[in-house]
């Protein structure tokens, strides 16, 4: 029986997004940073792509993640300066490694691994060895 894609991917997902909220804490990230930015913040907190989630070559990177709260989610796609400050939020914390990913964000092209079952495996099994790091920091 083949390994299904949709739910390896899903797996990945589930961990990129248990890992940010691991490292973060449950808190709004622009909110505590930037609390001078006029918006609607919530008590509802989610794990967010820098770069945007289409973009599979760092959809799973876990630089590319940031805890904030749903209510600059949502205003992220609209309110230009939610969408700087979680940019330089990023860029604050992960330096060099944020400017690789704007670089390979630029560069755009297809992310054939995204699809591929060997890959997805090996992604979770590194995902799930950084969540045991976390949780053991955390204990």
């Amino acid at each position: 029986m083949p390994k299904d894609k949709k739910k390896l991917q899903r797996k990945a997902a589930r961990l990129w997004k248990e890992i940010i909220r691991l490292r973060d804490g449950d808190t709004c990230a622009v909110q505590q940073q930037f609390p001078q930015i006029n918006t609607t913040h919530t008590d509802t907190y989610q794990a967010d792509h820098c770069f945007t989630r289409g973009f599979k070559r760092l959809f799973l990177e876990i630089a590319n993640g940031t805890m904030i709260c749903s209510g600059c989610n949502l205003s992220k796609n609209y309110n230009y300066a939610i969408n700087l400050a979680v940019h330089d939020i990023v860029k604050k914390r992960e330096g060099p490694v944020y400017d690789r990913m704007r670089a390979e964000k630029e560069q755009g092209g297809a992310f054939l691994e995204w699809g591929r079952i060997g890959w997805l495996e090996s992604k979770i099994h590194v995902l799930e060895q950084i969540k045991e790091m976390y949780e053991e920091e955390i204990l």
